[in-house]
């Protein structure tokens, strides 16, 4: 995908060390979230109007360079703390004419969109309010915006569906994020979650989607990676009720009831 070198290879085919297990391209993560690259293909797709994303901090005394399925290391955050002051890559992708750059309240410049879709700054890194503003015709038509975040404080339960049928074969999804008090997901927290089932099913595999963290899935203990990580239950052949408890150290517990309904055979 990519990686950090210091020396002058045109490319990079990523041979990360232990214990990296994949090799981390394609447009979803191994939990089905969107990768930056997705992102941008919304918007060349038309099912976005703007996307904004920003590089990560290149270590000192390296470069970036990328595999040739590879993407840069961009993420939809403005969450880089130990960073005020540095100039971080910021990269907007549109069909809009041109891109207009805010941070907290105040105009930055207006780029316009390249061939490529893609309007670049370079903003010194300063907690709170990224706002990128699509410009078509002379008049602003899309906003997207990036927001630091607070502390993490809560837990918060995502089901894919809150009813499955009494097949393990149906099984039962739920997306477990960390948000700070105003219910933003935390993307930068990386917090140890543990999670049991009870009633009628099991919890059958966890993971976090992190291509770099080589835990057993079926260990019922999880380690949030951008802030979530991915709970998957299985119903037992009976009705009933499966219910999903998720601790952590610091946060309030929380709960999820998943019903079993029973399943009805033709003849």
């Amino acid at each position: 995908n990519f990686s950090y070198v210091a020396d002058d290879r045109p490319y990079s085919t990523p041979a990360r060390s232990w214990p990296w297990f994949l090799s981390n391209c394609g447009d979803l993560d191994m939990n089905g979230s969107k990768k930056p690259q997705s992102l941008f293909r919304d918007v060349v797709w038309g099912r976005s109007e703007l996307e904004l994303l920003v590089h990560a901090p290149i270590p000192a005394g390296k470069r970036e360079v990328l595999s040739k399925w590879g993407w840069p290391d961009e993420h939809p955050h403005w969450n880089w703390k130990g960073h005020e002051g540095e100039a971080l890559a910021v990269r907007a992708y549109s069909r809009c004419d041109s891109v207009r750059l805010y941070l907290n309240g105040k105009c930055l410049g207006t780029k316009v969109v390249s061939p490529r879709l893609a309007a670049d700054f370079e903003v010194p890194f300063s907690a709170g309010c990224l706002v990128a503003a699509g410009i078509r015709d002379g008049r602003e038509v899309v906003r997207k915006s990036l927001q630091t975040t607070g502390r993490p404080r809560h837990l918060v339960l995502f089901p894919e569906k809150r009813t499955v049928s009494a097949d393990p074969n149906d099984l039962a999804y739920v997306r477990v994020c960390v948000t700070d008090e105003e219910g933003r997901i935390v993307p930068d927290a990386a917090v140890r979650l543990k999670m049991t089932v009870e009633g009628d099913g099991i919890l059958l595999a966890s993971g976090n989607a992190a291509p770099d963290d080589m835990h057993s899935f079926r260990n019922p203990a999880c380690t949030t990676w951008q802030g979530q990580c991915l709970a998957i239950l299985q119903p037992g052949v009976k009705s009933g009720v499966m219910l999903l408890k998720v601790v952590a150290e610091g946060i309030p517990p929380v709960e999820m009831e998943i019903r079993i309904a029973s399943v009805k055979y033709e003849p």
